[in-house]
């Protein structure tokens, strides 16, 4: 295999049941495994509730994991490529499951074939039953508080990442340059809220909450054109007018009307749950008999969350040839848009890459952001420092791309898909 030929001289050979030997890319003392092993230590120390769901696991396991996750992402079933969310926990603590009659184990086989019957959202369950890894049932969802746990994702081919507790992606291994990230998983919105400047209003709580939720699910937006494996340009301005729509000819699929559906229903859910909250508390504080209360607290938990459901919706706009345009409370102004520009001057470019710190790399010439679809989104920063592109290439690359007052330079995050 190709990642395996970057590492020929520090694989750790490992005997096999047929009398053979494999070398092993994450072998129990290799660096990647003992830095997962020690953040999960830390963790359980401080008190983590979330590692009661989780099973102690040693090194060798930790090996074990993520080896056979890594073969099985090589790995397709009729074509179809190996996709999947893992979460490695006692099935008791979690809700939403699916359990098998049976236990499954846990090797490439049977992670390949169920890759295929997993949902994109959903997650399999692994568990450690007698000291050895198998392969248990399905879970509803990926956000649950027991997801706060260990983790795999099979991102790609060759690609996996490992989160440990609140930290998604805690590292991301592909054999050759295994990276720790210790990105939690509301990094990528920081970031947006960081780049577009964007206020969270302290004398207003639902509007608090309203613009830093609108953060949050513009990071959901990139993960569904990123998991759509189409690729895209998404450019987020401050409204639906203004000179940086000019820099956009042809706008081809411009709405007549600015869509706001998303930003309309997260402040109606906000306020929707605001007063469930205050209506919970008065039935709580009245005299009526426990039952009741009980029984109208549950009525009230667990509402449909359809906002994703327009979400998905927008994704599916980047599959057109151009960008989407949003603005930064996620109104929809139009898709199919191509940047034009003026003049043949390249902007100044600061490279990042998405671990803690954010610490450039270097100052770099526009060609080395990537391709076209890159470069145009660098312009149209470069010209219009209050806009925000986020760029998902088809092969899962993610660049977050933004104005740096600081540098005076347009800032490039790469493989911020690390973050989602």
């Amino acid at each position: 295999m190709p990642a395996s030929s970057h590492l020929c001289c520090c694989l750790t050979a490992v005997p096999l049941h047929c009398g053979l030997t494999m070398s092993r890319l994450f072998p129990p003392d290799s660096e990647t495994i003992k830095l997962i092993d020690q953040q999960l230590e830390h963790l359980r120390k401080i008190g983590n509730p979330a590692f009661a769901i989780s099973p102690l696991l040693s090194r060798e396991q930790l090996s074990a994991l993520t080896e056979t996750a890594f073969w099985a992402s090589l790995r397709s079933e009729e074509g179809r490529p190996t996709r999947l969310f893992i979460v490695i926990a006692d099935p008791g603590k979690l809700s939403g499951t699916t359990i098998f009659a049976q236990h499954v184990p846990y090797d490439e086989g049977h992670i390949v074939k169920l890759a295929q019957a997993v949902a994109s959202d959903d997650s399999l369950i692994v568990s450690v039953i007698n000291g050895e890894l198998r392969i248990v049932g399905f879970c509803r969802g990926r956000s649950s508080p027991g997801l706060d746990a260990i983790t795999l994702e099979i991102s790609d081919v060759g690609s996996i990442r490992v989160g440990v507790g609140p930290y998604k992606a805690f590292a991301v291994l592909d054999g050759r340059t295994d990276t720790s990230v210790e990105g939690t998983s509301i990094s990528f919105a920081a970031q947006i809220q960081k780049a577009l400047k964007k206020k969270l209003p302290s004398d207003d709580m639902l509007e608090t909450q309203a613009a830093w939720r609108e953060c949050l699910l513009i990071a959901t937006l990139a993960r569904h054109v990123l998991t759509a494996h189409h690729g895209g340009a998404i450019l987020i301005v401050p409204d639906d007018h203004g000179s940086h729509l000019a820099s956009l000819n042809p706008f081809e699929y411009r709405l007549d009307s600015t869509d706001s559906r998303i930003p309309d229903a997260v402040r109606r859910e906000l306020r929707i749950s605001q007063k469930q909250a205050e209506a919970i508390q008065k039935v709580f504080e009245s005299s009526l008999p426990d039952e009741i209360k009980t029984a109208v607290s549950e009525a009230t938990m667990n509402r449909p969350w359809y906002i994703d459901q327009d979400l998905r919706s927008v994704a599916a706009l980047a599959n057109v040839d151009g960008a989407v345009v949003i603005t930064e409370r996620l109104q929809v102004i139009g898709f199919g848009a191509k940047i034009v520009f003026a003049g043949s001057d390249s902007p100044s470019i600061c490279l990042f890459r998405a671990k803690p710190g954010l610490q450039p790399v270097e100052n770099s010439p526009l060609n080395s952001v990537g391709g076209m679809r890159h470069q145009s989104a660098a312009r149209f920063v470069a010209m219009h420092p209050e806009c925000v592109a986020i760029v998902i290439s088809q092969d899962g690359s993610v660049s977050l791309i933004s104005w740096s007052e600081e540098l005076k330079s347009v800032a490039v995050v790469r493989n911020a898909e690390w973050w989602l």
